[in-house]
């Protein structure tokens, strides 16, 4: 598909969300006009306060109460040239007493209602940009996926971790969109990209949110101005069309979060050490630069996630 420029019409589903709304702001500042689906029209008036100075680009946003209805975005995605897709459950459907079905069906039905509505009605729309995760993705490569997520959930049912359930439904989710394309590609008039970003961190602009809690453990850590960055990008790359994106930051261990605060580091038991970095050869052929110019470093990142939150007066913890 040809590269999407400014100035188009971008729909950005969630756009109320923590990556959602920096994504509103990486397109927008990129000349995009910008179209995100809120529940409410406090949440909206909220983000069209927040876009209001912005000055290469125009915000708006649609209500959109509930994406797990299939045809929820049939008029949205008209007079759209894309759309980026992160809307998405991640909190309050994953706990012990949540059954398997409940917790996949409103991520799958999410992804498969915005294809759906682009298939119908967007007669417009040339690429979808879809948020996966890296707890879809096994090995450390964009080629696997994690399956073993799936069959764990297959076998335990509501007995799984809420981390488990939460990459198994990304894994559904996201396999759903390729087998839709895999069905209909040829006869719509889009293509799809996937983008699995590793944990995401830094500064927050949307409205909700009442606390920041550090929770201990390894792992790579992105920057959500970075991951942001990643999906305009890659909305405007012809190339990246039909391709599956790993968008990993920096790895790291717990002792380094600690560091990159300046706060000391006292770990109740011994710690490993950082995961290992995730092949993303792919990203740098495709963005055309290094990973370091790709994703800021992870103090940067840590301090400007904590500066964040307490200036907004939330209570931010390191366990």
């Amino acid at each position: 598909m040809p590269a999407i420029s400014a100035p188009a019409n971008i729909l950005v589903t969630g756009a109320s969300g923590f990556l959602a709304a920096s994504c509103c702001q990486a397109l927008l500042r990129r000349g995009f006009n910008v179209y995100g689906t809120v529940r409410s029209h406090a949440k909206g008036e909220y983000l069209k306060k927040l876009f209001e100075n912005e000055p290469n680009g125009t915000f708006a946003y649609i209500i959109v109460e509930d994406m797990r209805v299939l045809d929820a975005c049939d008029e949205a995605v008209k007079t759209m040239d894309a759309v980026l897709h992160l809307a998405s459950p991640v909190t309050g459907i994953f706990g012990p007493d949540v059954e398997p079905e409940d917790a996949f069906r409103p991520a799958i039905n999410g992804t498969l209602g915005i294809l759906e509505s682009a298939k119908k009605n967007g007669s417009t729309v040339k690429r979808i940009v879809i948020t996966s995760s890296m707890s879809a993705v096994a090995g450390l490569k964009d080629t696997n996926w994690n399956q073993a997520a799936v069959d764990e959930v297959n076998k335990i049912g509501k007995a799984a971790q809420g981390f488990v359930k939460y990459s198994a439904s990304k894994v559904l989710a996201e396999r759903a969109a390729w087998d839709f394309m895999e069905k209909y590609g040829g006869g719509v008039g889009f293509d799809i990209v996937t983008v699995c970003p590793a944990w995401i961190a830094g500064p927050n602009i949307q409205e909700e949110g009442t606390g920041s809690e550090l929770t201990a453990g390894a792992g790579s850590c992105s920057d959500v101005r970075d991951i942001a960055d990643v999906h305009a990008e890659l909305l405007m790359k012809p190339g990246a069309g039909g391709e599956r994106f790993i968008a990993s930051g920096t790895p790291f261990a717990w002792k380094d979060v600690y560091e990159a605060l300046d706060v000391p580091f006292e770990a109740s038991t011994e710690e490993s050490g950082p995961l290992a970095a995730a092949d993303q050869t792919k990203l740098v052929r495709i963005m055309e630069k290094p990973l370091s110019d790709i994703f800021r470093p992870l103090p940067e990142t840590m301090r400007d996630a904590v500066k964040s939150a307490r200036e907004r007066g939330w209570d931010v913890k390191l366990n």
